[in-house]
């Protein structure tokens, strides 16, 4: 498969199921009109070539603050910005044409949603590591 036969939809409720095999730590709480979601697909099945963010709600590996802290103590956090303001990206696949794919719209969609920045676990071009395991680009 190569990047000119992908594309990328909203995740949709009816992804529930799929998506809690990949990220079963995420989606107990996950919606897909808040927090949103993005899959890669072969263009035949692009239905909504539109993306978004998964923010840090459940505070997973790329959370920028202290997860013990109360979240108003601005002294644990890793930026100058609230932490469950700034939404996490969290890709999985095997496929380094989908990885670049998804993890472009993911940004370019965090950016304009007015997020203060996106967070990741890995490290990313363009991210700065503010912690180990812990990488942040700013918008």
């Amino acid at each position: 498969m190569t990047a000119s036969s992908l594309g990328v939809r909203l995740a949709k409720e009816e992804d529930r199921d799929y998506l809690a095999v990949l990220f079963p730590s995420y989606i107990s709480e996950w919606s897909p009109i808040v927090d949103g979601g993005v899959l890669a697909l072969p263009m035949s099945a692009n239905e909504d070539p539109t993306t978004a963010p998964r923010p840090a709600a459940d505070k997973g590996p790329a959370f920028l603050g202290d997860p013990l802290a109360h979240p108003l103590d601005d002294a644990a956090w890793l930026t100058p910005f609230d932490p469950e303001e700034i939404p996490e990206l969290v890709v999985a696949t095997d496929d380094p044409a989908a990885r670049t794919l998804l993890i472009s719209n993911a940004i370019d969609l965090a950016a304009e949603q007015t997020a203060p920045g996106i967070s990741s676990a890995t490290p990313l071009p363009g991210f700065e590591e503010l912690a180990p395991g812990k990488f942040f680009r700013r918008f």
